[in-house]
């Protein structure tokens, strides 16, 4: 059981936190119950702790720091060139940090999980619908990239670019949108985007007059029309 530094005389220690699964994954100088403590430790470091658990070991005790902080660059040396010390992310002693993350791919790839689906089976732009048959949902049967999108489960900027990568030119904002009249002048716009351009209104003031929310916008009422 450890014992407070202080009641033995010994201020400064290099300690190990391990697992079945990594073995040693970190080295570090601390003093107190500093090889206990959950706090102020890497995102890294929580990943392996939470996923496979730790066993905290002291390895060596000093009364001086800098002789802590030699055996400590010392020790993750030496774990490292066996293929450990997984979340040590500086060479230690002074704190200086290492230029990259060195972990091994075996160890990166037990905490990345499965991979996910690939080719035909994913939803990606490219895949998630064949040529011919996203020509017939758009063209043909004239769904919009939104149902297409709901459909496939994928954003309506994927079926978008998807068209444009099919070589079948999207229908623009116009086209899509239903016509609107103005009733207090009669004038005909092609969409509530169109009116609201041209009017210098807001969208969606319009179309809260349409369905009946506002009475008038910019003194004018609007309605659908064929």
């Amino acid at each position: 059981m450890w014992i407070h530094a202080a009641i033995i005389g010994i201020m400064f220690y290099v300690y190990s936190h391990s697992n079945k699964k990594h073995g040693v994954f970190y080295v570090g100088k601390g003093t107190g119950n500093r090889l206990y403590a959950t706090g102020n430790r890497s995102l890294f470091w929580k990943r392996i702790t939470r996923k496979h658990g730790y066993k905290a070991e002291i390895i060596a005790e000093f009364e001086s720091e800098d002789d802590a902080f030699s055996k400590e660059i010392e020790t993750i040396r030496f774990y490292r060139g066996i293929g450990q010390c997984a979340a040590n992310f500086s060479d230690g002693g002074d704190g200086v940090r290492v230029a990259k993350r060195w972990w091994g791919d075996k160890i990166s790839k037990s905490l990345t999980g499965k991979k996910g689906p690939r080719g035909i089976d994913s939803k990606s732009y490219k895949s998630f619908c064949q040529d011919d048959h996203l020509s017939d949902l758009y063209i043909k049967k004239g769904l919009s990239t939104v149902a297409i999108g709901k459909k496939f489960g994928v954003s309506h900027t994927t079926v978008w670019s998807r068209l444009k990568e099919c070589g079948i030119e999207p229908r623009s904002i116009h086209k899509r949108g239903k016509a609107v009249l103005c009733t207090t002048d009669g004038k005909r716009y092609d969409s509530i985007t169109s009116a609201a351009r041209e009017l210098n209104l807001y969208r969606e003031n319009i179309r809260k007059v349409i369905y009946g929310k506002y009475k008038t916008t910019g003194n004018k009422h609007f309605k659908f029309t064929n």
